[in-house]
């Protein structure tokens, strides 16, 4: 008989191979109550799908694991901790404006010459980090155009946003160092902010928008600009550099799919989708619940809070054949990776596009490449995971070629 199924987020067995419980969790508790937490988790990927649509469930209490589930207090005035109607229509604006399919393609040209730029500094034989040197200030920069930030900082917001995800082995959740971090960045946006009450002819992109456009007559506060331009910066520059480097390790791993995508370049997207599915950075977030409901038998009362496992539900054999292997060609018809329901990831689209032009970039200067994993390094936190470090060099035999 096996060992008896136990489950914490902050264990270090889910910490070091969580994919290895979500696999048991699926089996033997799809729907798991932790009383010490007052919570929910989901696994499987119907119960996740089915409850991210459920309105008897509210952000306003928080959707990280330390507001959810050690009391660390929500920030109801970011878009992604408001309900309906206020969300509904602060989300509307933002992607009316700017993250729509037709708005995105607006800042493509700022994607594709900051790729240029830094890929530009790399010695073609030399080795250098996809994640550091590529990916992250691709999507830094491109966050801090997208809300009116100086391009420049981009290297100073990453040091607080990677610091902001900061652990400490044996502490939960947030240390010192992230709360400093997160400190730091706050104190920039709301210098940010009170520049452009100052001078609003001078400022542009997101800050204008949220700056100038009122929500039912009503003006943004000091305070809504300054959280709601931090939700946005962090959400669009954090998780996409993992995903761009699961994306380089999954084709590594997967030859064939390598080779069709070096065949038909059209494909660096669906080998996109696909690492996101198998590598989700975000292994969970959730809600709290306004009213009771059933799920699946299971009576979900006042006051718990509901935890999606994203990255679990994401490996569902149930709803992904073979599930657990990377297939180009999959194109699911559903997937979490970018959430679902009201809550949608606002900057899917954004997401996409960058993962064009930035897989498209890459490969067209290194379309056969190795990477040095015994100096990579991959985050192992309880919320985000995915690749810190990638070091990437052409193959050899490409260089003997160049």
């Amino acid at each position: 008989m096996g060992a008896a199924l136990v489950y914490d987020p902050y264990l270090d067995e889910v910490l070091d191979d969580p994919h290895a419980v979500y696999a048991r969790l699926r089996d033997e508790a799809p729907a798991l109550f932790l009383e010490e937490y007052n919570a929910w988790f989901l696994s499987r990927f119907d119960y996740v799908w089915e409850a991210l649509q459920r309105p008897e469930l509210s952000v306003m209490q928080g959707i990280a694991p330390s507001q959810l589930l050690l009391g660390q207090p929500a920030n109801p005035l970011m878009p992604s901790q408001m309900d309906p109607p206020l969300h509904t229509k602060v989300r509307r604006m933002i992607s009316d404006a700017h993250l729509k399919p037709t708005r995105v393609t607006d800042i493509e040209e700022v994607v594709r010459s900051e790729a240029r730029r830094q890929l530009d500094r790399v010695e073609p034989t030399a080795t250098f980090d996809a994640v550091r040197d590529y990916a992250a200030p691709v999507a830094m920069v491109t966050a801090s155009v997208l809300c009116g930030f100086p391009p420049e900082d981009a290297s100073t917001f990453i040091r607080w946003v990677n610091m902001f995800f900061h652990r400490r082995p044996g502490q939960r959740g947030e240390t010192e160092r992230a709360a400093e971090a997160g400190g730091e960045l706050y104190g920039y946006v709301a210098a940010h902010v009170e520049r452009a009450r100052k001078d609003p002819d001078a400022t542009s992109a997101l800050t204008r928008t949220l700056m100038t456009t009122p929500v039912d007559g009503v003006a943004m506060s000091d305070e809504g600009l300054v959280s709601s331009l931090v939700n946005l910066l962090i959400a669009a520059a954090d998780t996409f550099p993992k995903v761009f480097a699961a994306t380089l390790v999954s084709l590594v791993r997967n030859p064939d799919a390598a080779e069709a995508v070096r065949r038909d370049p059209s494909l660096q997207l669906d080998a996109f989708h696909e690492a996101l599915r198998m590598d989700t950075p975000t292994q969970f977030q959730g809600r709290t619940v306004t009213a009771p409901f059933e799920l699946d038998g299971h009576r979900i009362e006042l006051g718990q809070k509901v935890c999606f496992l994203f990255a679990s539900a994401n490996r569902d054999p149930r709803e992904f054949p073979d599930a657990d292997r990377f297939i180009l060609e999959r194109r699911p018809r559903r997937m979490v990776g970018f959430g679902h329901g009201i809550h949608l990831c606002l900057g899917m689209h954004l997401a996409r596009m960058e993962a064009q032009v930035t897989l498209q970039e890459l490969l067209q200067r290194m379309p056969v490449y190795e990477i040095d994993f015994d100096a990579a390094d991959y985050a192992r936190t309880e919320y985000v995971r995915g690749w810190l470090r990638l070091p990437v060099r052409a193959a050899a035999a490409q260089q003997q070629k160049g």
